[in-house]
This record gives structure tokens, C-alpha cells and sequence, in this order.
């Protein structure tokens, strides 16, 4: 591990003029990871090389670097951040490897932002991305924003991590300043302190924590007016200074990146986040701070929030972003195309309606809400459930009178599969009750549950034929779009082998004939749950929570925002027509037969002949 405190002797001048010549013009470490053995030794000898340099406080021609605030200036050159005033040593991947392990231990809690540093170290360990590890030394607890309504629940398998990890990055605000849900400064203080606040009691108290400033959101490359407007310079200047502010208030060092993330044409398209060029430099001032003693900015020695509230009320801040033609949106067609994942997804053309907690108990007090189906519908029931139980209005509710209930159905397919027993419990509330009524299948049907496109058609029609009789007259019911299945991010090879990719297109078809052909519109979250794979659960068939908070705001808005969901009048349903559509759903082997790898719950089909 590399020390500023501790004095070694000086290294040799030979090293000293070897070592300059490496970090000045040296080649990445994915040039130097050759197939030679002599440069692989020479790596595994760098951190001592780095050691004995930094106790001589010299590198090179230059000193090194000592505090955050000497790194800039400085120009960014072959994936690493040069300042201009002193040396900043850079962290291969083998010297990662040993600080880590000397006992260094790093929790990211944040955004997508903050999620990128926790994946180049863990990259850097050689741990693979696709799988979370409770012994790994670096761990990730997603929160997408400050003002994100999601508890910051710490997973059961970290809570001995939590207890002695060193170095903690919070990276919050990049979703505050550049979303449809905007936050005012007051509320991104009062949001983002609580964050704070509540890391600080869950981690070791002897934790390093940084609060990662916010970065540069380069407003030219952005590919939406919402972007563009809320990405705006002096914006996210009054929001940094909002940072700083919770920084004093909480006694919390500020990890600055600005420098870095200023320099640009190195971010994506959407003009807020960071490919490897970047991230690969913001992850070694972290690993400079945690490897090497490199000392952040300390936080203001007094709390002084109370006066910067008036000069943040008078700022072009405090209200939403102005965003020429940006009415809501009508229909689900407007949704799509978009961009982002999950709770971030951003519609081009149009705002979608964010519901607060009261407004979503208001809304389904009036349109009592009913899901019938699978988990893909049962997870948005159960999100809309917390929100109203915390609502101010239904803050002494038990579940029993929340105005949002589901009947665990997630078969089509199996005999009788649409009258389940479960039902019984909630007939008054099925018969009576029930005015929004969302099914959700196909999930089971194309893997564990299937049997066959046939099965699957009859089945989940003879379903909503049977619920629409039993339902009140009033009641108005809707199809949940099936979801794309992310397989690769499975973790077994089951998930890969029930959720081919070919089948998904097929069932999602017959999917969209039931809406037709049955009058049950679709609200459709296909194209949101495709959009990024990094936001599904790591069985790679359930939504995350941020993808299931976007699914309920969306049939949120059309519940309570009349937003109209998609109907498909191209498709034909007289028999001929429909025939020929079974037909070419029968001859298609992949969405008619089962993997052998994937395992079979044993229903008992519909007794109807698979071709």
C-alpha cells in the first residue's frame, strides 16, 4: 500500500527516472498486460515501487500529489487524469489487488454514477460483474436519487461489511437536477442530508465518507430538451453549492471529480454519464484516497444552510426546468422512444406525471386497484402498497384496507388456471370493489409453467373472460406488456434456458393478439425494461426496484392521469386471421418446445394438440 505518512528511504535515481517515464508516458495496463512474463513481473512490482517513491514525497520531476485540490488542473491522457502541479500515481489492476489486500474495504451507495467506480474495482479484484459477492471488499447499495421514495434498505448480507468498512463514496444528485421529478435546492438539502445521515449510522463509525460532488453534465450532447435544460451550467452550479452545504451540515469530506468529468467529449450520448475514460480516472482519485493517504476536501466548519435557503429559493433552481413542448403525455405510444433505465426513463417527446404518495392513495381510493397474474404485476401492486401505508392520509392503514390488493395467478395455461382459489378471499372486494384491474402474465407460461402458444392464447383469454364476469360492471380492466427478459444477466443457466430470447418475441405476440382480440388495452413496458439490463434483478427475469417504481408510476398515469394505454386496431381477430396467426405461432419449435435445463413445475395444460 502506497503511504504518504510513514518516511522510507529515497529510491535510487534509476527508479525515480524509471518510474517517470512510466507514469508520464507509459503505456494503459491492457497494452502492458502482454503475453510476456517479464512484463507481468514488472507490474507486481510497481505498488512497491510506488511505495518507496511516496515516501520520498517525490515522483519523477514533480512532487506528489498531497491534497484533491493539487490534482487540478491537468489534462486527461491514455485513461489517466495528469495534473499539471504534481504526480498522481495510477492504480493497475494488480495494485488494486494489493491494497485491497492490506484490509481496504469501499461501499458506493448512490446512483448510476456512483455505480461505475464500484464496478472498475471490483473489475479490478477480477470479481465478476454479473454477480454480487457478500465476502467481496467492495460492495454497492443502489439509490437512484436523493428525493428517491425508496427506503435505504441495507441488505442482511452486509451487515458485518457495514460494521467495518473503511471508505464509503455517496454519489447522489446527478437524478436531482436532471429528471422530470425535480427537486427544488431545499429539498434536494433536506433529502440528501437525510441520505447522509442515515449511511453514517449504518457504517462503521470510524468510516471514511465522501460525498462525491456532482459532475459535469455536458448539456451539448444531450439527446433530449429536458436534458438540455436541466443540465444547464449554472443550475448544477446552485446544486453543487446545495452539496456543499449538507457537506458542512453532516461533517462529510467532499470527493471532488469536477475537473475530471469538465474534460471533455469522453461521456455518453445522453450527455450525463461517463465512459471508461472517465470513469477509469475518478476511480483512482477514490483509490488514492483509500490506497495512498491523498486528503480530501475537509467540510466547512459551520453549518450554514439556513442562510444560502433564501438565495437558493431566488435562483432559476428552485423551479422546474423550462422545457419548450414538454406537455404530459396522452397516450403510450408518446412514452416510446426514450431514453435512461428504470425510474430514470425519459420520455422524448412528452413528461410523464410523477404521483406523490398521497396522490396515489387519492387515486386508487376512487379507482380501487386489483392485479391478477404474476409477480411482474404482483411487484408494482406491493410498491403502490408501501407508498399509500406511508401517505399521510393512510399512514394508520393496515393492508387489509389499502385500496390495492392482487390474487396470485401466474398461470394462463393450466386447466382452470383463470379461476384460481385464491380468489376466493377477495370476492366482495373482486365483485364489488375493483375498478383498475391490471393482468400480468406469461412470465411462467413461456418457462417453469409452459405449455405450448396454444395453451397459453385460450388460457389467458378464458382468464379475463372469467374475471370480466365476475368484476363489477364499472371495472376496467388492462393488460401488463410482458417485460424483456435480460438472460444475460442470469445466474443459473435455468433462467437462460426457460427465457430464450426468439420465445419472448412469439409470446409477446400472442400477447398482443389477447389485447386485441379480447378489447384489454396494454400498458406496454417493454421498451423501458429493455433499455438496460443493469436495472434487472440478478435472476434476470425480475424487475428491479427502480424498474418496478417506473412500471406503477406508469399505471399510475393511467389510472389517475388519463393516460391512454396502447391498443393494437392493426390486428386482425376474425377466425381466418386468427388461425393463421396460431399457425405460425405452432411452427415456430423454440416457442413450442422446453429446454431440457429448464425445469418444469408439471402443469396440467389445456387439453388442446401442440403441433
Amino acid at each position: 500500500m502506497v503511504s504518504r505518512v510513514q518516511s522510507r528511504p529515497v529510491v535510487t535515481g534509476l527508479l525515480l527516472i524509471f518510474f517517470s517515464i512510466y507514469n508520464e508516458f507509459g503505456r494503459s495496463e491492457e497494452k502492458t498486460a502482454d503475453k510476456t512474463g517479464a512484463k507481468g513481473d514488472a507490474m507486481a512490482k510497481q505498488p512497491q515501487i510506488l511505495s518507496n517513491i511516496a515516501g520520498s514525497r517525490v515522483m519523477g520531476d514533480r512532487p506528489l500529489c498531497v491534497h484533491v485540490k493539487e490534482v487540478y488542473p491537468g489534462a486527461l491522457s491514455d485513461f489517466r487524469w495528469v495534473p499539471k502541479q504534481c504526480s498522481l500515481p495510477f492504480y493497475s489492476h494488480q495494485m488494486v489487488k494489493e491494497c485491497v489486500n492490506e484490509g481496504m474495504t469501499h461501499l458506493t451507495v448512490g446512483d448510476a454514477a456512483g455505480e461505475a467506480f464500484y464496478k472498475y474495482i471490483k473489475k479490478s479484484l477480477g470479481l465478476p460483474q454479473d454477480a454480487d459477492y457478500p465476502e467481496s471488499p467492495v460492495q454497492y447499495v443502489k439509490v437512484p436519487a436523493a428525493w428517491s421514495t425508496d427506503e435505504m434498505e441495507w441488505p442482511e448480507q452486509l451487515s458485518d461489511f457495514l460494521q467495518k468498512v473503511k471508505y464509503v463514496t455517496i454519489s447522489l444528485g446527478l437524478n436531482d437536477v436532471v429528471s422530470v421529478r425535480h427537486s427544488s435546492p431545499k429539498d434536494f438539502f433536506k433529502n440528501l442530508r437525510g441520505k447522509v445521515e442515515k449511511v453514517k449510522t449504518a457504517v462503521n463509525p470510524n468510516a471514511v465518507i465522501m460525498l462525491s460532488q456532482i459532475h459535469t453534465i455536458h448539456e451539448g450532447r444531450c439527446e433530449t430538451e429536458l436534458c438540455k435544460a436541466c443540465g444547464e451550467p449554472s443550475r448544477v452550479d446552485v446544486y453543487r453549492s446545495v452539496l456543499k452545504a449538507v457537506a458542512s451540515c453532516t461533517g462529510t469530506s467532499i470527493l471532488d471529480t469536477t475537473g475530471i468529468t469538465a474534460y471533455g467529449k469522453v461521456y455518453t450520448d445522453d450527455g450525463l454519464l461517463y465512459r471508461h475514460d472517465i470513469v477509469r480516472p475518478q476511480t483512482n482519485l477514490i483509490l488514492n484516497v483509500m490506497c495512498s493517504g491523498l486528503r480530501l476536501e475537509p467540510p466547512p466548519a459551520e453549518c450554514e444552510a439556513e442562510t444560502l435557503f433564501k438565495q437558493w429559493e431566488n435562483s432559476t433552481a428552485s423551479v422546474p426546468c423550462n422545457v419548450a413542448g414538454m406537455n404530459q403525455c396522452s397516450g403510450m405510444d408518446e412514452v416510446y422512444p426514450g431514453f435512461g433505465a428504470g425510474f430514470n426513463w425519459q420520455p422524448e417527446r412528452c413528461r410523464l406525471r410523477t404521483f406523490t404518495k398521497d396522490e396515489i392513495h387519492s387515486c386508487f381510493k376512487e379507482n380501487p386497484y386489483l392485479a391478477v397474474g404474476d409477480s411482474v404485476g404482483d411487484l408494482p401492486k406491493n410498491y403502490l402498497q408501501e407508498l399509500i401505508k406511508k401517505s399521510e392520509s393512510g399512514k394508520e392503514l393496515n393492508s387489509s384496507e389499502v385500496p390495492v390488493k392482487s390474487i396470485w395467478n401466474p398461470f394462463a395455461a393450466y386447466e382452470n388456471g383463470f379461476n384460481s382459489k385464491k380468489g376466493v378471499d377477495y370476492e366482495p372486494y373482486v365483485r364489488e370493489e375493483a375498478r383498475f384491474v391490471v393482468f400480468s402474465n406469461g412470465m411462467w407460461d413461456i418457462g417453469a409453467g409452459w405449455c405450448g402458444t396454444d395453451a397459453f392464447y385460450d388460457g389467458l383469454v378464458a382468464k379475463i373472460d372469467w374475471y370480466r364476469k365476475a368484476l363489477h360492471k364499472d371495472a376496467k380492466v388492462y393488460l401488463l406488456g410482458l417485460q424483456y427478459v435480460h438472460t444475460e444477466e442470469c445466474i443459473d443457466i435455468k433462467c437462460k434456458a426457460c427465457n430464450p430470447t426468439e420465445k419472448l418475441i412469439v409470446y409477446r405476440e400472442i400477447l398482443t393478439h389477447v389485447s386485441a382480440c379480447t378489447d384489454t388495452p396494454m400498458i406496454d413496458y417493454y421498451p423501458i425494461s429493455k433499455s438496460s439490463g443493469k436495472n434487472i434483478s440478478l435472476d434476470g427475469v425480475h424487475l428491479s426496484r427502480s424498474h418496478v417504481a417506473r412500471t406503477a408510476q406508469l399505471i399510475a398515469n393511467v389510472a389517475c392521469a388519463g393516460l391512454k394505454p396502447k391498443v393494437f386496431t392493426e390486428i386482425k381477430c376474425d377466425e381466418l386471421s386468427l388461425e393463421r396467426a396460431r399457425q405460425r405461432w405452432r411452427q415456430n419449435q423454440i416457442a413450442n418446445t422446453r429446454s431440457e435445463d429448464c425445469p418444469s413445475v408439471k402443469p396440467k395444460c389445456l387439453s388442446i394438440p401442440i403441433i
